[in-house]
């Protein structure tokens, strides 16, 4: 199974909107739930904001907002370097399912360009770890969270 990186894309002249795909050799459901469940968890801690343009397996895209106010140690710190005055703090993500075995996953934010392009490439790292993991033993157990 392979994971591949494609250049990041900018779009417009003066736009700061930054774009990454990864494919990661995994049916689109898995890379949905993948993406749920890691994007939402520590250390990224993104909030579910909903979709737009229908169900993200039929061609919609998913939105999430970046906490605001992250600290240094709590759910979503990996965050803390954009800086608490970004006035856009969303990223959008869509999949698109290049054969039934495998998937791209295409992010955008409009969050600042050389931070983006880390933390973003970082959480689409960890989908397709997590997705991968799950296509080879099985999703995960769910465990119920306490605090």
């Amino acid at each position: 199974m392979t994971v591949a990186t494609s250049s990041p894309v900018t779009s417009g002249p003066a736009s700061t909107a930054v774009t990454l795909t990864r494919a990661v050799a995994v049916p689109p459901e898995l890379a949905l739930a993948a993406l749920g469940q890691v994007l939402r968890a520590a250390p990224f801690g993104l909030s579910f904001a909903g979709t737009h343009g229908g169900h993200p397996l039929q061609g919609g895209v998913l939105r999430f907002v970046v906490p605001a106010s992250t600290g240094l140690a709590g759910s979503g710190s990996a965050w803390a370097p954009v800086g608490a005055d970004v006035a856009r703090r969303t990223v959008d993500v869509s999949l698109v399912a290049t054969s039934a075995a495998s998937t791209d996953i295409r992010v955008s934010t409009h969050l600042p360009r050389a931070r983006a392009l880390a933390l973003l490439g970082a959480a689409l790292d960890a989908v397709a770890r997590h997705a991968i993991s799950a296509s080879a033993f099985g999703p995960p157990p769910i465990v119920p969270h306490v605090g």
